[in-house]
């Protein structure tokens, strides 16, 4: 594993929070606002090797969001779960480094590797002998393409939100803009129209995979799109 930043092999730190997203640019989308307000004490874990355009794009982006401490697992993103125990045992020894109390997957839909990214996540997380088996995690779904609420899936439960500022949008915008997303230009007006259901100014929302006592997010009883 390689310390997006200086290039060198190192074990990745422990966190609150981890982020998994099966290549750049979808933690941006998904979970840019997290990761900008919580920078400090977040992780993302990468697991397709991007190539040098988007490895660049990446890492300006990163610095956009505050540099969360970030692993690339070095997959081809085009056989991206064809070993899909390897890509299991990986994401569990990174649980166990990282230790997490939160674990942001992508929502199982539209993409192959964004499904890919949720079972392998999910399967780690029950490894039997591996961090699921130690600790409860609260396991939340973000969704990529969602940049207008109405596209929420309709059979989600989209219940946990995080609040945001406006610096957290504005930096959660300006690394999406670092990919050159069409996506970008919504991620404003998506912030503010789930705050404004939650009575805040600007947040993210999740739907809840699995919950665990104590978690560091909200639940809610309003929700954005999905059901409600």
């Amino acid at each position: 594993m390689t310390d997006q930043g200086t290039g060198v092999p190192r074990t990745p730190r422990r966190a609150t929070r981890l982020v998994i997203a099966p290549h750049v640019g979808d933690e941006t989308l998904g979970c840019g606002g997290v990761l900008a307000r919580h920078a400090d004490e977040a992780a993302l874990a990468i697991l397709a090797e991007p190539d040098e355009r988007r490895r660049e794009q990446f890492l300006a982006a990163q610095l956009e969001l505050g540099r969360p401490a970030a692993t690339v697992l070095g997959f081809s993103r085009h056989r991206l779960g064809e070993d899909m125990d390897l890509l299991v045992g990986m994401l569990a020894d990174l649980l166990t480094a990282v230790q997490p109390s939160t674990v942001y997957l992508p929502f199982p839909s539209n993409h192959h590797d964004r499904a890919v990214a949720y079972e392998a996540g999910m399967r780690a997380l029950r490894t039997p002998y591996g961090y699921g088996a130690r600790r409860p995690v609260t396991v939340l779904a973000y969704d990529v393409g969602a940049v207008e609420v109405a596209d929420y899936a309709e059979d989600v439960l989209w219940t946990i939100h995080e609040p945001l500022d406006e610096r957290d949008v504005e930096r959660k915008c300006a690394a999406a803009l670092e990919y050159g997303s069409p996506l970008a230009g919504g991620l404003r007006r998506n912030a503010a129209l789930v705050g404004q259901s939650r009575h805040i100014a600007w947040a993210e929302q999740f739907a809840v995979v699995r919950m665990s006592a104590g978690p560091r997010v909200r639940p809610v009883r309003e929700a954005v799109g999905g059901r409600r």
